[in-house]
């Protein structure tokens, strides 16, 4: 946490609740890897992920003030976000139904 997020886990609740959060972006990532091997999961993956992302994105920049690594990964998840979209679109485009 001190790494990625530059935050201190001060309680065995708070590491509880940060290691329950990991547990869940893990099963998202899981669900997105599957999807790519299953077209009809495409469109639930895709949703998942953008509403996790984009709610990291609402939370980090409505909540002041943040440190800079919590905005390092805001910055990574809105270009992810964009990225997710780009390929939601060329799926599309291309008949594959995502």
């Amino acid at each position: 946490m001190r790494s990625a997020y530059g935050v201190e886990i001060g309680s065995a609740d708070l590491e509880v609740l940060l290691r329950h959060r990991a547990v869940l972006l893990a099963l998202t990532g899981a669900f997105v890897i599957v999807s790519a091997f299953r077209p009809a999961l495409r469109r639930a993956a895709i949703t998942g992920s953008a509403v996790s992302m984009g709610a990291f994105l609402l939370l980090a920049l409505t909540t002041t003030p943040v440190n800079a690594q919590v905005l390092r990964v805001a910055q990574v998840d809105a270009v992810a976000l964009l990225l997710l979209a780009a390929g939601a679109a060329l799926g599309r485009t291309s008949g594959e139904g995502a």
